[in-house]
C-alpha cells in the first residue's frame, strides 16, 4: 500500500537528533520544512528537541526534509504524532 498525504491538513511531531545549537541548527531545519510545499506552518524547539509542521505533507516527506536541512547524516527525525491539532 502506498501512503497517501492527509487530504486535510494535518500536525505531525517530529523528534529530532543532531541539532547542536538553537540559532543556526534549529534554525536550518525551520527554513528548510517552512519552505517545504504543502506547509503551513513549522515550529522547531531546541530545548525539547522536536518539530511541529502543520500542513498537508506526509510524514515521510518531512523526514526527509530534516535530513536534507544539514550536511549528510547530521540530522535525522522520527514521527512522534500526527493529528489534527495546531503547533504551538
Amino acid at each position: 500500500m502506498v501512503p497517501v498525504a492527509p487530504s486535510g491538513s494535518a500536525t505531525t511531531t517530529l523528534a529530532i537528533t543532531g541539532m547542536t545549537c538553537a540559532k543556526g541548527c534549529a534554525s536550518k531545519i525551520h527554513r528548510s520544512l517552512q519552505a517545504l510545499e504543502g506547509v503551513s506552518l513549522a515550529t522547531v524547539d531546541f530545548q525539547t528537541v522536536t518539530a511541529c509542521v502543520r500542513g498537508n505533507v506526509l510524514p515521510a516527506d518531512l523526514i526527509a526534509c530534516v535530513q536534507g536541512a544539514g550536511p549528510t547524516g547530521k540530522f535525522n527525525a522520527v514521527e512522534l504524532h500526527q493529528a489534527e491539532s495546531v503547533c504551538l
